[in-house]
């Protein structure tokens, strides 16, 4: 028995490296590139890949990233193991719309570059509502050589309004991260056996 855990342990290993070694080593060459490092690092659920994207300057970004960052990779890991559930596929497009938004947020963008020796990027497109056209902006920095999304422009966190919604999120995800991972490992533990359980354990 001991020799069968130990090969398996082994067995799984090597999967892991393997798996390591097929993904493509993260660019940051540009906005483009790293705005795809960051999407490939969502989708390996890799929170430190995914964090590694980003450039914090300030005490506030720092802690919005944090939890923007571990509440977006948790809710994909959660459409991963959702279909675990009997009828569970059905909520997964919702779950992993986290991952579909980010990829197509990123298309049709156009690049300025801005700031001295141009390291600084606005990284822009233009998107119709029932408002009217409105532009998303994402802005980039570049540190060591480095395209990095500037979190502090980027989500509006050197305003007050800003700041004040950022606090929100973070105080509400202290409570959101937590749930969404006690209920991951309940679903891998085969806990959660219905989507009606599903759905209260969510909103608890």
């Amino acid at each position: 028995m001991k020799r069968a855990l130990v090969l398996a342990g082994l067995m799984a290993m090597t999967v892991c490296v393997r798996a390591a070694e097929t993904r493509p080593a993260p660019d940051y060459s540009s906005p483009e590139k790293t705005w795809a490092t960051v999407c490939a690092a969502l989708k390996d659920e890799d929170l430190s890949a995914f964090r590694a994207c980003f450039n914090n300057t300030n005490e506030m970004s720092r802690l919005f990233m944090a939890s923007y960052s571990e509440l977006t990779v948790t809710t994909f890991r959660l459409a991963n193991v959702i279909d675990l559930i009997p009828e569970g596929k059905s909520l997964s497009p919702r779950l992993q719309a986290v991952y579909t938004d980010l990829v197509n947020s990123g298309k049709d963008r156009k690049t300025e570059y801005v700031g001295l020796g141009d390291r600084e990027a606005k990284w822009s497109r233009v998107v119709k509502t029932e408002k009217g056209p409105h532009e998303e902006v994402t802005y980039f920095k570049k540190v060591d050589g480095k395209w990095l999304i500037d979190t502090e422009s980027s989500y509006a966190l050197d305003t007050p309004d800003g700041r004040k919604a950022a606090e929100a999120f973070i105080e509400s995800s202290k409570k959101q991260i937590p749930l969404l991972q006690k209920v991951i490992a309940d679903i891998q533990a085969n806990k959660i056996r219905s989507l009606e359980e599903l759905r209260r354990r969510l909103t608890e």
